[in-house]
């Protein structure tokens, strides 16, 4: 297990192997230049519903969160992801679990890097980040181009 990375599942979620994750999102994080620890947490329908009210004033559930933190001496940041959510996006993306969640996760450690995608050109810069940290998993082909 990696120290810079860890998980934990809320209560009620189904804690299921997550091997691919702790020994892929390491070589996300290290493609993204991260050095600081990154935590994720995986949470219900509910949970994620109620915090994406909280933080983003969304009132509904999403697939990921991403929480950063500034300061030199805490974790790069956190990590909340609904893998229920995660599951139906899989089904209707036609990708595995694996695949819908490390892109997921991609996602969520561009966020950390204080990125975000308020406009198109952001967007794009974000999509070609995520892309090269799948890349750095050998992980190709999950967006249309």
């Amino acid at each position: 297990m990696n120290p810079l990375f860890t998980l934990d599942w809320d209560e009620g979620v189904e804690e299921t192997d997550w091997d691919f994750a702790q020994s892929k999102v390491p070589k996300m994080m290290e493609e993204a230049g991260i050095i600081r620890a990154v935590h994720l947490q995986l949470v219900s329908t509910a949970t994620i519903h109620s915090l994406n009210l909280q933080y983003r004033g969304q009132d509904q559930p999403t697939d990921i969160l991403s929480f950063g933190y500034d300061e030199d001496d805490e974790p790069q940041g956190d990590l909340v992801l609904c893998l229920s959510v995660a599951q139906a996006q899989a089904k209707e993306y036609g990708l595995t679990l694996e695949q819908e969640v490390l892109r997921l996760l991609a996602h969520g450690l561009v966020h950390l890097l204080g990125h975000d995608h308020e406009t198109e050109a952001e967007e794009a810069q974000m999509l070609a980040l995520e892309k090269k940290l799948l890349r750095a998993i050998d992980l190709e082909g999950l967006y249309p181009d």
